[in-house]
């Protein structure tokens, strides 16, 4: 092995790589306070005893989606979007780092691994990246984005990429796969009632371990995702035991995501379960579904106050400057302070059409589309809403090739409907570039896309085993 790592270029470009992350690591150590750079010292160590056990690290990787501690660094030069918030890091992003260094090593040295499969998806993410990318390149060029931070936000961008690519190449059988998606429904079992725990202390409901700059907004999308996925699997099993499970946890889920009185979230929970239904075709359950939302709607009052008070509040908080109205309708100052932000960015856009400001180039904005739009410009939006598309024809080839597997049809239908749920909640949310929402979605979606080859179409005896 040592010959092969003094002959091998890219083994060498692999640890220098990992030298120079551990130069980073050790700068971002030099700007937190000493507690805190010994835990994330401490976290590095352990991973260091994964390097060669990678399904082990993914494991880790998934309980440390929500349940590791987040870490805001006030980096000199932030700017743009970064000013004012510093750069965030958590514990999964340095493990994530080590675990995708050893892996290249690994698959040097034994090239029968790959690297990155051909997906449907690849394209995609290369067009994507290649745009956020150049832009902010140009924006480094024109004195827009500082270069330390434009790079660090472009590879957080990344992360997820790899994170799929991550699973697809080191999921060997569908006991592991299944695995990994029983801690998926673990951790988001522990983060609910780590959120439930929140409620009688009458705050609004957010992830563990968010620090200073908690974000219920957060919180709501990701358990709106998972809580589509469970209702999904609810209705696809065949196991009376199985969709009671899945159903309870659905529920059980949504009570801190009503209690973290996310409207963007609440938003987006709506038209997904409106494609979870259609897609399942299960007209006893959905039309059951249907009769309890439109009761919601009806009777609302079977909300707690605080819940119904937050949804109102859009129209009816008392006036106040910057108000804007829309249809005759006074919105509150939250939504009009977005409102007018987007028009802000449809001003400012013409200036650099595009390519955009570059990441971090410009003010912060709190809405995926308008913020790729204006950092990215119409290559990254376009470039973005191509990504989408290719995740849509996953979703939906799965659920046309399991049409007779209750589970990855569930599971497949539980994705585009958490999908969904997710496009919505961006319009008034960075959704696909928050951490805490994209490594579980992106996650998920590696899952679903290995699924094929590795559970292939069943005989109905086989079915009837599984």
């Amino acid at each position: 092995m040592a010959r092969a790592i003094g002959t091998n270029p890219f083994v060498v470009f692999s640890l220098f790589l990992m030298v120079g992350f551990l130069g980073v690591v050790s700068l971002v150590l030099s700007q937190l306070e000493s507690n805190v750079g010994v835990l994330i010292s401490l976290g590095l160590a352990v991973s260091v005893i994964v390097l060669f056990k990678t399904r082990i690290a993914i494991y880790l990787l998934i309980f440390s989606m929500l349940l590791s501690p987040e870490f805001v660094v006030d980096w000199p030069a932030a700017s743009g979007a970064a000013l004012g918030r510093g750069l965030t890091f958590r514990f999964d992003d340095f493990l994530l780092i080590i675990v995708v260094i050893a892996w290249l090593i690994k698959s040097a040295l034994y090239k029968e691994l790959g690297i990155f499969k051909r997906t449907p998806l690849n394209a995609a993410m290369l067009f994507y990246i290649f745009a956020c990318a150049l832009a902010t390149l140009i924006g480094v060029a024109a004195g827009r984005v500082q270069l330390v931070t434009g790079i660090l936000f472009v590879f957080k961008y990344l992360q997820y990429f790899v994170l799929f690519f991550m699973v697809i190449n080191n999921i060997d059988n569908e006991k592991q796969l299944r695995r990994c998606w029983l801690i998926v429904v673990i951790t988001a079992v522990i983060v609910a009632t780590i959120g439930l725990a929140q409620i009688p202390v009458g705050q609004r409901v957010t992830a563990p371990f968010e620090g200073e700059h908690a974000e219920p907004n957060t919180f709501g999308g990701y358990l709106g995702f998972l809580i589509l996925l469970c209702t999904s699997l609810s209705l696809s099993l065949r196991d009376y035991g199985k969709r009671i499970s899945y159903a309870l946890i659905a529920f059980y889920l949504l009570v801190p995501f009503l209690y973290t009185l996310s409207r963007a979230s609440y938003l987006g929970l709506i038209p997904g379960l409106a494609a979870v239904l259609f897609l399942n075709r299960n007209r006893v359950l959905s039309y059951g579904l249907i009769a309890l939302a439109l009761s919601v709607l009806i009777f609302p009052d079977i909300f707690p106050r605080v819940i119904r008070d937050r949804i109102t509040f859009t129209w009816t908080q008392e006036a106040r400057s910057g108000q804007v109205l829309v249809l005759g309708q006074r919105l509150d100052t939250a939504t009009s302070g977005r409102l007018e932000t987007f028009k802000q960015v449809l001003q400012d856009l013409p200036q650099k059409p595009l390519f955009g400001f570059g990441v971090t180039g410009w003010r912060f904005i709190d809405s995926q589309y308008f913020r790729t739009l204006i950092e990215t410009g119409l290559c990254g939006l376009v470039a973005l809403l191509f990504l989408f598309f290719r995740l849509f024809q996953l979703g939906l080839d799965r659920r046309r090739y399991f049409a007779d597997d209750p589970f990855y049809r569930g599971l497949s239908i539980g994705f585009l409907g958490g999908f969904v749920c997710l496009l919505i909640h961006a319009i008034g949310s960075n959704t696909f570039i928050i951490v805490r929402i994209m490594q579980p979605f992106w996650l998920v979606a590696g899952i679903i896309f290995i699924s094929r080859s590795l559970a292939p179409k069943r005989a109905p005896e086989e079915r009837a085993g599984v």
